[in-house]
């Protein structure tokens, strides 16, 4: 079965690990992108969802590189400071789909 991997902060992405979802910890781009690499050799992932501001410190040209094989896709998730309304919408309706919940209120 395919894994879900999931890079940001500690404080933002330790509750991911009730899920069973392989958590790696870092605020750094260039350290989340050593762990995207990590995790593509690794083979066993499907998807990575890395929060936004660490995705941001990432160069555009190294994520494009990253991003270049179809499996593990690579998700941005938004961090603390994001407000984009369409983008939290979207995100309340999936997290309701996927465990019956509004965990956004």
């Amino acid at each position: 079965m395919e894994r879900i991997a999931a890079i940001g902060p500690e404080n933002l992405i330790l509750g991911l690990k009730a899920f069973d979802i392989d958590t790696f910890f870092t605020n750094s781009g260039e350290e989340a992108s050593v762990y995207i690499k990590e995790i593509k050799s690794g083979a066993k992932h499907g998807i990575i969802l890395i929060i936004k501001d660490v995705a941001d410190k990432i160069s555009k040209d190294e994520y494009k590189k990253l991003q270049a094989d179809h499996l593990p896709a690579i998700l941005t998730i938004p961090g603390l400071k994001f407000k984009d309304e369409e983008y939290l919408l979207k995100l309340k309706k999936l997290a309701e789909k996927a465990i019956g919940s509004d965990i956004l209120k």
